[in-house]
């Protein structure tokens, strides 16, 4: 059964995931399965500690989350545009930025981060640089291809930050997940 959700653009039908296959979407560039969102719920910090998606596109990905545990307080973070990109998380939940340049300072006090899919590894750069000391942050968690995990790796490796697991989770064989943790 598929959940609807007003977003930016009104009421906004999510697709209905599969347990055992990934579905592709139009609006969102990794697979998504219902294992996969259980997982990374799972592990994601709960309320009253804040999830930032940065580039969050048209916030599919982060509305199944938040269908799937309504207790998250998540927000998504994109470019500032005419019509907006996202369709589907809670405008109260939708922030925007100047430019592909631009930070979103709720970052610095979240306790974790999502990189989906991210374009420029010198904006994960920015972030780690100026908010990864954050006595708040506690996980980050970067999804894509990994072909292009090598030209992000590096970001990560100037902080203190420990990688806990990757390449592990019900992915597209070409796609991984890479999840950092500042606390024990």
């Amino acid at each position: 059964m598929a959940a609807t959700l007003t977003g930016n653009t009104g009421q906004t039908t999510l697709p209905p995931l599969d347990n055992n296959n990934l579905i592709h979407h139009p609006d969102s560039c990794l697979g998504l399965s219902l294992p996969l969102i259980e997982r990374i719920a799972r592990i994601l910090p709960h309320n009253p500690r804040t999830i930032v998606s940065i580039g969050s596109g048209t916030g599919l990905f982060e509305a199944l989350l938040l269908q799937y545990e309504p207790e998250l307080i998540l927000y998504g973070v994109e470019v500032k545009s005419d019509p907006p990109v996202n369709k589907y998380i809670p405008e109260r939940y939708a922030e925007t930025v100047g430019g592909t340049w631009d930070l979103c300072s709720l970052a610095e006090n979240a306790a974790a981060w999502l990189f989906v899919y991210p374009r420029d590894p010198k904006l994960v750069a920015q972030y780690l640089e100026r908010y990864a000391d954050s006595r708040s942050l506690e996980i980050v968690i970067w999804l894509g291809p990994r072909e292009d995990w090598t030209v992000f790796e590096p970001c990560f490796k100037r902080t203190s930050m420990r990688a806990e697991m990757s390449q592990d989770g019900p992915l597209r064989p070409y796609e991984m997940m890479v999840i950092y943790r500042t606390k024990t």
